[in-house]
């Protein structure tokens, strides 16, 4: 899929599944195209995030939160995943 998954942060629900994207060029990427997640999870929320390798070189990271099924929690839930996105980002010294 040109994704190299390099962390799943589960310390809450949902999880967040962090991947590194294999061509820095890519700029969005969609879960759509991996069918086993498709039939699992109905909606996903996704975080985009650039950072720099060892080289200087430019690196694209992608996150993946499945969303909630009870839509009461959603609200709740997306509050909470923007402040894991970036605890998550500022450990691994995204931007």
């Amino acid at each position: 899929m040109g994704i190299n998954v390099f962390a799943v942060e589960c310390s809450e629900f949902p999880c967040i599944a962090w991947a590194r994207a294999l061509d820095a060029k890519v700029q969005r990427f969609s879960m759509d195209e991996c069918a086993p997640w498709v039939e699992v999870f109905q909606g996903t929320v996704v975080f985009g995030a650039t950072g720099k390798n060892a080289g200087g070189e430019e690196e694209r990271y992608f996150g993946w939160m499945p969303i909630p099924p009870d839509t009461s929690l959603q609200p709740t839930i997306f509050k909470r995943s923007q402040a894991r996105a970036r605890e998550l980002k500022e450990a691994v010294g995204l931007h």
